[in-house]
Parts: C-alpha cells; sequence; structure tokens
C-alpha cells in the first residue's frame, strides 16, 4: 500500500479528503491521510488551526512529511486565492489564464522541495470552485432548488469553474454565501462535493483532474 500525505489549508479540505479522496484513492493501492497545515509556532508549540499560512510553516511541513520513515508522497490542497507573497515566485506571476498561473507556482513550490515523492497542488482559485461543477446539486443541499437559476447563472459566466477569480467579493465562497446566507463551508461543502461525485468535477474542473490524475499513478 502506498502511503500519501495530503497536507490541506482548513478543516472543509480535510473532511474531502477523508470522507472523499480517501475512498477513490483506497482501492488503487493508495492509502491517504490528510494533514492540517501548520499555521503557528508559538514557543515549542505548532499550532494547526487551519487557514492562510505562510510558507516557511508549509514549507517545515511537507518536509517533515517527505523525511518519515514510511517514505509516504506528500501533496498539498491549498487556494491560489489569497496565497501569501511568501511563496515561491509569487513576485514574478507570469501573466496569462489563471491555469498558467497557478502551474508556474506549484512549479516553483516543486523547484524549491526537490523531492520525487512531492507533488504540488493549489486548488483555483479555492475549494468552493469545485462545488459549481454541479449548481443542481449545491441548491438540492441547502434544499432551495428556486435558487437555481442564480447559481447557474455564475457557473454559465465561465468557461470552467476553476476561472471563477479570486476577488474578494466574487470569489467561489463569497458568490455561494451571496446566494446562501447559511452556508457553512466545513458542514456544506464535502457534502455538496460528495453528492457531485469526482467523475463529475474532473469533467468540469481540468486542473483538479491533472492533480487527481497525478496522484491515481504514484507507486
Amino acid at each position: 500500500m502506498t502511503q500519501l500525505i495530503a497536507i490541506v489549508e482548513g478543516q472543509t479540505e480535510l473532511e474531502f479528503v477523508k470522507q472523499i479522496l480517501y475512498n477513490h484513492l483506497w482501492p488503487k493501492g493508495i492509502f491517504v491521510r490528510p494533514l492540517l497545515v501548520s499555521t503557528k509556532i508559538k514557543g515549542p508549540v505548532t499550532l494547526t488551526k487551519g487557514g492562510v499560512v505562510k510558507y516557511i510553516l508549509a514549507r517545515k511541513d511537507i518536509l517533515s512529511g517527505l523525511n518519515q520513515n514510511d517514505k509516504p508522497y506528500v501533496t498539498t490542497m491549498i487556494d491560489y486565492y489569497g496565497l501569501p507573497k511568501s511563496y515561491p515566485g509569487m513576485d514574478s506571476v507570469p501573466n496569462g489564464t489563471c491555469n498558467n498561473k497557478v502551474e508556474f507556482l506549484e512549479q516553483q513550490i516543486a523547484d524549491d522541495i526537490n523531492h520525487r515523492r512531492f507533488i504540488p497542488y493549489l486548488q483555483l482559485h479555492e475549494f468552493e470552485a469545485i462545488l459549481f461543477a454541479s449548481p443542481e446539486k449545491i441548491c438540492d443541499t441547502l434544499i432551495q432548488s428556486d435558487k437555481l437559476q442564480e447559481v447557474q447563472k455564475v457557473r454559465d459566466t465561465f468557461n470552467n469553474p476553476e476561472e471563477i477569480n479570486d476577488n474578494p467579493q466574487t470569489c467561489p465562497s463569497r458568490r455561494i454565501k451571496n446566494i446562501f446566507p447559511e452556508y457553512n463551508k466545513v458542514v456544506y461543502g464535502p457534502l455538496i462535493s460528495q453528492r457531485i461525485g469526482l467523475s463529475i468535477i474532473r469533467e468540469n474542473c481540468p486542473h483538479f483532474n491533472q492533480w487527481l490524475t497525478k496522484l491515481e499513478s504514484i507507486q
């Protein structure tokens, strides 16, 4: 059984890995363990509450995972939205599509870590983007089918859900929250994604699909 550590940004991603990614990869001989990224060091104690994290702490967790005795692979699931300037390449992100930018940053992080068992992944633009793969499931889960047209309008504005942008007022989570004020990402995020299913998410989210394809191929 191949070991995989998934270093995640928050509780929503933690539950996604535990509930969905784990069940998908297990039959392929891959045992995935989620790890909430360290967000602060206070004296001798490292705090892991999740959220936006400085690169120095994410790097520490990545290297610590790679150095474990069972020689696991390590991947990340961290939002591109709100990514701190401390990440490699943030001061030289090229012009182009959001995919060009995030792939550039992933390569910069990979070059810095420089380890064959490390697979960097930055979520475009944040976790909620993948939920727009199915506006119907968003509305069904929140039991408000009357808002389907409003959610569908957001989805239809972009070529794919991952292009929903990184403006604080129009990022994926803000758009959902504006339509559904009761939306709680930790409660509903993993549930909606589970109901959508990975196959639909992969069809609609090419960068996510590329990441999952890489994870499926590790040995």
